[in-house]
């Protein structure tokens, strides 16, 4: 009886960070000028000057992507997809756009939230709901709240050698890059 009332606790907890969250400045899309020209040059996710083709968004809709790296401003979180699959991890972390909704799941959770895209690969995630289960085997790499902060703070899109990138903010404001391969 005291788990059911403490995941309960946390559920609610979870939900009302997500909505606070959702209000405060840098969790609304945030207006880029057309960066059709940068690319990353380091690990660190520092950006520079580049001719590459960013893609079409069409291009990144009906297929199911599955997230391998996340760069941050000091840092690189690698996600090796075999090794997590032997860990029992088959589908965690993974992302789909299709119509106006993207879905997926986190760890363990499954989630959903309307998006928006414009000009200069602009894209905004509108606030996700998502199951409330509680992980048994939690990642520990990533928290399933940060994962979840990182999408809805996304602001830009860009398809480079067919990988997905989504580019985004810390709760803090820290820049965060999302690099997703498609599924086979």
């Amino acid at each position: 009886m005291k788990k059911i009332i403490i995941i309960t606790a946390l559920a609610a907890a979870m939900i009302i960070n997500c909505k606070s969250n959702a209000s405060q400045p840098g969790a609304d899309a945030v207006y880029i000028s057309d960066t059709s020209q940068v690319e990353d040059t380091s690990s660190t996710g520092n950006r520079a000057i580049s001719n590459e083709s960013p893609g079409v968004f069409s291009d990144v809709t009906g297929k199911e992507w599955k997230l391998v790296d996340i760069y941050l401003v000091n840092s690189r979180i690698n996600f090796d997809r075999e090794e997590l699959t032997q860990k029992g991890f088959t589908d965690i972390f993974t992302l789909k756009f299709e119509g106006e909704m993207v879905s997926g799941k986190g760890e363990p959770n499954r989630y959903s939230a309307p998006y928006t895209t414009g000009d200069n690969r602009n894209i905004s995630i509108m606030p996700m709901r998502s199951t409330l289960m509680a992980s048994i085997l939690p990642n520990e790499k990533l928290n399933e709240y940060e994962f979840f902060l990182y999408l809805q703070n996304v602001y830009e899109w860009k398809l480079i050698d067919k990988n997905l990138e989504l580019f985004s903010k810390t709760a803090d404001g820290g820049d965060v890059r999302l690099v997703w391969i498609a599924s086979e």
